[in-house]
């Protein structure tokens, strides 16, 4: 009996080692494949993130989505990677609930990026974004440009074709970010909505965003794209109403954002319905929001 229950201890042992050893085995390759992920589109090398081509870092930013968010969180997580957003220093210069906003998380805890050969440095102090050539003088802080967050950086850099003057420059639209609106009070908490269009030089993004005070529970939300026209102009083309977007449920927050791109607008309405409904309270409300520039100025 008593060798019986021994043999039954030292079988549980070895499954127990076997399965660890399994399980340790296969979290390595999974870590290694967040590792390699999406490492021909951009990498992490000298501590920031490296994009060989412009056209990668275009169709990334564009291409926003939750799960992309995720990877990228993951990406830096398994790379120890300290995004600018993860800094307590940097959050002074980022909005209130904007720490998932992508460019965030590609720049390093000093605000620098490399998109081919040129390293571009964005100073959140007096907004501008700094061009240096190369590594020594990244090392020595001798930009050999520097351009305003108002400025279209990546065009003015990568694209031989592209000219302004001072009068043209002046025809853009400017940042705006409306304050938080209260929609309703709800079993948790206050319900409010916010529009904003973000402007950094190298990343333009126009966003929409809804939250309560936490997840689950019994409200629900909703915000998404409504009404005509809907368009965003910047120089080279006007996006219309084929621009639709949505999103909801019973998570903390929820946001939209049909408009991201190195490229800043010369026009753009952006026009969202937000609602939300208590199930506990029964109670529900809806709210029409808008924030344009030139919006006689469609497609």
């Amino acid at each position: 009996m008593t060798t019986k229950f021994f043999n039954r201890i030292k079988i549980s042992q070895v499954l127990l080692i076997f399965a660890t050893v399994f399980l340790v085995a296969c979290t390595e390759e999974v870590n290694e494949e967040l590792k390699k992920k999406d490492e021909s589109i951009y990498k992490i090398i000298n501590n920031r993130y490296e994009f060989d081509h412009l056209e990668d870092f275009y169709n990334l930013i564009s291409a926003e989505s939750e799960d992309k968010l995720k990877e990228i969180s993951d990406y830096n997580f398994y790379n120890s990677f300290i995004s600018f957003s993860e800094l307590n220093y940097n959050r002074r210069f980022i909005e209130e609930d904007d720490e998932d906003e992508i460019i965030y998380l590609l720049l390093n805890e000093d605000g620098v990026i490399q998109i081919q050969n040129k390293l571009f440095q964005l100073n959140f102090d007096d907004e501008t974004v700094l061009v240096y050539q190369n590594e020594e003088e990244l090392e020595l802080r001798k930009p050999t440009r520097i351009y305003s967050f108002e400025d279209e950086v990546l065009s003015i850099e990568f694209d031989e074709s592209y000219d302004e003057n001072d009068t043209q420059r002046l025809s853009y639209c400017s940042s705006k970010n409306s304050d938080w609106i209260e929609l309703m009070s709800s079993s948790q908490g206050i319900v409010e909505y916010r529009l904003r269009y973000l402007k950094v030089g190298i990343y333009y993004s126009v966003t929409g965003k809804i939250r309560k005070n936490s997840r689950g529970g019994a409200v629900n939300m909703n915000i998404e794209t409504q009404g005509f026209p809907i368009f965003f102009r910047n120089k080279r083309n006007c996006y219309g109403n084929s621009v639709s977007s949505s999103a909801g449920g019973y998570n903390q927050s929820y946001k939209i954002k049909p408009y991201a791109s190195t490229r800043r607008l010369k026009a753009y309405n952006f026009r969202v319905y937000v609602a939300a409904s208590d199930g506990q309270l029964l109670t529900s409300a809806g709210a029409f929001a808008t924030i344009s520039c030139r919006p006689s100025d469609s497609c």
